[in-house]
């Protein structure tokens, strides 16, 4: 299981996400943004050090303040940025539609073209962060 560094209940306590929508929308981007941006700014010790404290749940003032100063809100920002473009659209086993209130319409190619460029950045940012 992955340590995430913010919570359903922090999104919707400090951004402008409505209380009815799926977070499970964006757990995915958390992680991706954790390892993408807030691992290579933190370095791999310091990012390792405060998994290992959340996981254990302590964590000393100093990283304390860090985290929830800094970490945290970076992590939600990043995050709401890289899950604005899906949370307009679904994946079907049918096509790639668009969510509007309820009823859903097949994505145009070019949308598509975009949601495939937005997987094919976060997958290329993994992968250097991995090397």
């Amino acid at each position: 299981m992955r340590t995430l560094f913010i919570s359903e209940s922090y999104i919707k306590t400090f951004s402008e996400v409505q209380d009815d929508m799926l977070i499970k929308k964006m757990t995915r981007n958390i992680w991706i943004v954790q390892e993408t941006y807030i691992q290579p700014m933190l370095g791999t010790k310091l990012y390792k050090k405060i998994i290992a404290d959340i996981q254990l749940g302590v964590m000393n003032d100093t990283y304390k303040t860090l985290f929830e100063n800094y970490i945290q809100p970076i992590t939600l920002e990043y995050t709401l940025y890289k899950s604005v473009p899906f949370i307009h659209y679904a994946l079907t086993n049918k096509s790639v539609v668009k969510k509007g209130g309820d009823n859903n319409e097949s994505a145009e190619l070019s949308e598509i073209k975009y949601l495939q460029q937005e997987y094919l950045n976060s997958a290329s940012a993994l992968g250097s962060a991995c090397i």
